[in-house]
Order: C-alpha cells, then sequence, then structure tokens
C-alpha cells in the first residue's frame, strides 16, 4: 500500500506538513504527503500519522490484508475514542473496507486467544485501554468502554487459517481512550477489496470519548498494490 497525492480534492503541495480543509462546525483533515510514505493530517487538535510499508513482523506478507501504522497524538482539550469500527478505507465507488479486528481470533491453532504479547512496543503516553483488552496490554482500563460484538463477530471470516500471529497482535494499535496531551500508535489491518481498483481514502472519524460528539475526519490518499 502506497500513500498518494489526489490534487482533485484541492490540496496544496507542501514540502511537508498538512493542509487543513474545515467544513463547518466540522473538521476534515487531508494529508500532504511526503517522500517515505508516510502522510500526517490534524483535525480539532487530534494529529494523526499514517506511514505505509512499515511493517517488519511475520509473516513479512498478509496477503489480502494491509497494514498501516498509525500514530495518534491528542492536542485537543477532551479524551478521543479509538475503535476499529472509527476506521476505513474508503474505495472510489464510496465501499468501505474496515479495519479488521485483531483479537477476534476463530478457527486457526497458531495463536490462543489469551496469547499475551509482553511489553507494547511502540510510544504510548496517557492511554487507556478498552477493558476487554486488558488481558493483552498493561495500560489502564477505560471503565466506560463498551464492547461491540456486532462489528467483532461480523468480521471474523476475513481472518484466513493461521492467521493472526503473535506479532500480528503484540503491534496491532489498541482499541481504548486517548487523554488530552496523550498518544498512542499501533498497526490496523485493512482489507484489501481489489474490485475498488488501485486509488482509495483512509478516514478515521475523531469522536469525545466523554459525550460520542464527531469532531472531524481525517482523509488521507492510499493507493492499494
Amino acid at each position: 500500500m502506497k500513500l498518494i497525492k489526489r490534487h482533485s480534492l484541492g490540496w496544496r503541495e507542501r514540502a511537508a506538513g498538512a493542509t487543513i480543509i474545515f467544513l463547518g462546525a466540522i473538521g476534515v483533515a487531508a494529508a500532504q504527503i511526503e517522500p517515505e510514505e508516510r502522510a500526517m493530517a490534524t483535525v480539532a487538535g487530534v494529529h494523526v500519522t499514517i506511514t505505509a510499508d512499515a511493517w517488519t513482523g511475520l509473516p513479512p506478507d498478509i496477503g489480502d490484508i494491509e497494514p498501516l501504522l498509525v500514530t495518534i497524538e491528542n492536542n485537543s482539550p477532551v479524551p478521543i475514542r479509538i475503535r476499529y469500527d472509527q476506521f476505513a478505507a474508503v474505495g472510489p465507488m464510496g465501499d468501505r473496507m474496515r479495519a479488521l479486528p485483531p483479537f477476534e481470533i476463530r478457527g486457526t491453532e497458531w495463536v490462543s486467544p489469551y496469547y499475551f504479547p509482553g511489553a507494547y512496543p511502540f510510544a504510548a503516553d496517557r492511554f487507556w485501554v478498552a477493558p476487554y483488552l486488558g488481558g493483552y496490554y498493561g495500560f489502564r482500563p477505560w471503565g466506560s468502554f463498551l464492547y461491540d460484538p456486532w462489528y467483532y463477530s461480523a468480521y471474523y471470516p476475513s481472518w484466513r487459517v493461521g492467521l493472526p500471529t503473535q506479532d500480528m497482535l503484540a503491534q496491532a494499535l489498541p482499541e481504548g481512550v486517548v487523554e488530552p496531551g496523550g498518544k498512542i500508535a499501533g498497526f490496523l489491518y485493512i482489507e484489501d477489496n481489489p474490485k475498488d481498483g488501485e486509488h482509495s481514502r483512509f478516514v478515521y472519524e475523531v469522536v469525545n470519548a466523554e459525550t460520542n460528539e464527531r469532531l472531524g475526519q481525517v482523509d488521507v490518499p492510499i493507493e492499494i498494490d
């Protein structure tokens, strides 16, 4: 997967940084792409960095699943929610390829569903993990973060036999809450949908964890190989 420029969205080109477009009270951030396949965008005080081709774990090739390294820094005055259903790749025909829940393991013998990956390998600060993931990470649990069985159960058939591996679990972006001034990073696993062609958009709906208010949308162009 590559990060690309799409001039049709009316972005300004700069040497680095992000172009931000605000529509009414809700912000929409469009990213400027850097040569090293990294895009950065900011909306409502939430800074998001998406890095393509950063996966170095096992397996080296995850097949029809695209790993994207996502870093989220919350510089807003409110806690923000991190759920897999807030992320997607949107194809040119409008089809949404959602982020796959990495811990919904069905039909595999490689990794136990109670596998504990140990220390989280990415930077994290002022991050509270979803309580149902407390057995996987050492972060403090966020008490009112509800499990969504409908989203999880709808996507488990996407995992082929033998996936996810321990590396995929250990390096996944966890669901939870990022406090003001906090930061979290990890891989999102996006289902590749070839019928949408090469050009898609990575989107993230920024949501207030306390009020469920939608604060804006990060929108980054990607190219699915």
